[in-house]
């Protein structure tokens, strides 16, 4: 016997009498052995020497050397008396997804396949009450089953004595009272409230209360489901004030898509292409989802921080989506379509958010909420979207992760290995979007947050397809309906030419009959100095003058014929690029210079090189002498020339009849006349 136990593990269970004492951990160098009473959880220490005379004398036995069976027999911690039905049938069930993921390992596949393989297990028999888990979960009772043995997979709580207490009628309102009654008090903490709720309870000597103390976790879960102002929240420490500001709160129970949206940019660790074989540059993301079913309705891709243009071309794209020809460019499979009317969007105190442009979505019926400062509990789900694309963006190749720092990004590291462009991350993204964020199962602390009581296992795919088939949202408002809400007004003098607006001249028939008919606006005593107008902050193209009279709104247009929608920043940028490179303020010009830096079409800058006059002029002669060249080769003369042998020369050799070729003839540079 003494021989068997030199090979020791931890797990391994010696029996005496009605007590049972597994090995907890093995010390040789010390040689000593920890065990664990499984009844009342008491660990001692134990000589290896003692431990061997033991199990000789018979004060001992050694559960294996009588059962026969191996270190990892499940009969360990299922022939364990205190062990509920419920906490063996887990075990059972975790114990079975251990030995799968060792049994798919040796075959070959990789761990993270396996991880996600096990964690569609289904329990046997499958109406025993056993959680769904995720493959994180199953990774981790891996984890713990290699460094600890099967004693590690039993379940938390898991002895007899030990359920959930449920509180009655009576306790609940004595600690109601009891929280209402120190509520003045500048400080309140959890620990305090349930000491005096006690002391009250043992005062008492109503039949109706037992005399089973409250726990602390009774006293917590009652302080968060109570109506909490702000005011009273920020008595209690910051970790119990998020999760009463967050749960408490009226406004989180959405039942419906569309109700309510959170929304919030972010910068991505990784380093794009301008272009192919562009420039690298950083990239931004503007992220809104949906709080009723956790489903991303956008990401929209930025190269510089977004401004409230930016969130206003999200928030457009939550409400329409992506359409049919999108996905199938995309090559999506999980197709979910979905468009509606946002009732209610959720910002920060961002200047992206905080402008005229974005909060003229009140008119569309749309109600801006601005969450409180430092306050990413008022968001949460926005703030877990942002954080899972941040995870997927970091492993793409250009990543600025840093593994040594990581508040410091790596710009150097992201831009040697850059080789993405800005539309391929754009279309990545909404790959991950549909193929993969929103097939996750969501946990049980994001749903808390709505307060529907749902637990694991549901996916934004499964509860937006599920609500969709009881409930129809209102159709998004028009393109034009967006245009008009999200336009912005200024006032702007009325000239002869018309109306200039940040350096962009404004025309129409409608404007010049205007101007025979009021004159300049500041020269007229009918009419204000200045007229109204009101100018579009994703489109530049048109603007709307409200007559000084009528007040009906006269379109006036751009003098550049622009075949895109441009933002105002976008114009200036193409506009001065356009006079860089082209020399040129033509509409042609500024539609190439568009497709070059907005759309990211660096082959057409490839074909507009400068070049000096000098060159031109070069270039110039060089097309005239080919010209003459040309005409040359055209005459007979030339065409039927032959070197003709004499008798005193040896005769060569001719080539085959053939005309000349234009590339093997160099021109000649010409000589210049001396100035004077």
């Amino acid at each position: 016997m003494q021989g068997q136990l030199t090979e020791l593990k931890e797990g391994q269970v010696f029996v005496r009498g009605d007590e049972r004492f597994f090995v907890v951990a093995i010390n040789r160098a010390l040689n000593q052995v920890q065990l664990q009473n499984a009844h009342s959880e008491q660990r001692e220490f134990v000589d290896l020497s003692q431990l061997y005379t033991a199990v000789a004398e018979g004060r001992l036995t050694y559960l294996q050397s009588n059962t026969g069976q191996s270190a990892d027999a499940p009969i360990v911690a299922l022939s364990d008396a205190s062990l509920s039905e419920l906490s063996k049938a887990e075990f059972t069930f975790r114990l079975r997804a251990v030995k799968e993921i060792e049994r798919l390992l040796e075959q070959g596949h990789s761990a993270c396949q396996v991880y996600e393989m096990c964690s569609q297990l289904v329990p046997e028999p499958s109406s025993v009450p056993v959680r769904c888990v995720s493959a994180r979960t199953v990774r981790r009772w891996y984890a713990v089953y290699r460094r600890r043995g099967q004693q590690a997979l039993l379940p938390g709580h898991s002895r007899k004595g030990r359920t959930k207490s449920v509180l009655t009628l009576t306790q609940e309102e004595l600690i109601r009272k009891v929280v209402y009654d120190n509520s003045e008090k500048p400080y309140l903490s959890i620990k305090d409230l349930c000491i005096k709720t006690n002391q009250r309870l043992s005062v008492q000597e109503a039949v109706d209360c037992p005399a089973k103390p409250i726990s602390y976790a009774r006293v917590r879960d009652v302080v968060v489901r109570l109506p909490w102002t702000v005011r009273h929240a920020h008595k209690f420490n910051p970790k119990l004030r998020r999760a009463i500001t967050s749960f408490g709160v009226e406004s989180y129970k959405v039942q419906w898509p569309f109700e309510r949206v959170e929304m919030d940019y972010c910068k991505l660790p990784i380093v794009a292409l301008f272009g192919q074989g562009g420039k690298p540059v950083e990239v931004w993301a503007a992220v809104a989802i949906d709080v009723a079913t956790g489903h991303l309705l956008a990401a929209e891709v930025f190269m510089r921080p977004p401004n409230g243009t930016d969130a206003l071309q999200t928030f457009q794209r939550a409400c329409f989506g992506l359409d049919e020809a999108e996905f199938e460019r995309l090559g999506i499979k999980n197709r979910l379509q979905v468009t509606g009317a946002i009732s209610e969007v959720v910002v920060d105190n961002g200047s992206e958010f905080r402008n005229s442009a974005f909060t003229q979505l009140t008119n569309l019926g749309t109600k801006v909420t601005f969450a409180p400062a430092y306050s990413p509990y008022r968001k949460p789900f926005v703030e877990r979207g942002i954080g899972a694309l941040k995870s997927f963006v970091s492993s793409l190749p250009g990543s600025t992760l840093n593994l040594a720092d990581r508040s410091a990004a790596d710009l150097e590291e992201g831009a040697r290995q850059a080789c993405i462009t800005v539309d391929t991350l754009r279309d990545y993204i909404n790959g991950f979007i549909f193929d993969d964020y929103a097939l996750r199962t969501i946990g049980r602390h994001a749903l808390t947050t709505c307060l529907l009581g749902e637990t694991t296992g549901f996916t934004p795919t499964a509860r937006m397809t599920a609500t969709l088939a009881s409930f129809t949202p209102a159709p998004p408002p028009s393109n034009e309906a967006f245009r008009l809400a999200r336009m912005v007004r200024h006032e702007r003098t009325l000239q002869k030419s018309g109306i200039e607006y940040e350096t962009l001249p404004y025309s129409s028939p409608e404007l010049h009959a205007l101007y025979n008919e009021i004159g300049i606006s500041t020269r007229s005593r009918l009419v204000p100095d200045k007229l109204e107008i009101f100018v579009d902050p994703l489109d530049v193209r048109t603007i709307h003058v409200v007559h000084p009279v009528s007040k009906q709104r006269l379109q006036a247009h751009l003098k550049y014929n622009l075949p895109y929608a441009m933002t105002l920043e976008h114009f200036k940028d193409v506009r001065d690029f356009a006079r860089t490179k082209f020399k040129s303020e033509t509409s042609e010009a500024i539609t190439q210079a568009f497709r070059i830096r907005v759309m990211g079409a660096a082959e057409e800058l490839e074909r507009t090189v400068k070049v000096s006059r000098a060159d031109k002029k070069a270039r110039r002669s060089q097309a005239t002498f080919l010209g003459t060249a040309q005409s040359a080769l055209e005459q007979p003369a030339l065409r039927q020339h032959r070197f003709e042998s004499t008798a005193s020369q040896e005769v060569l050799p001719q080539p085959p009849e053939m005309a000349l070729e234009l590339a093997d003839i160099t021109p000649v540079s010409r000589h210049r006349r001396p100035g004077k």
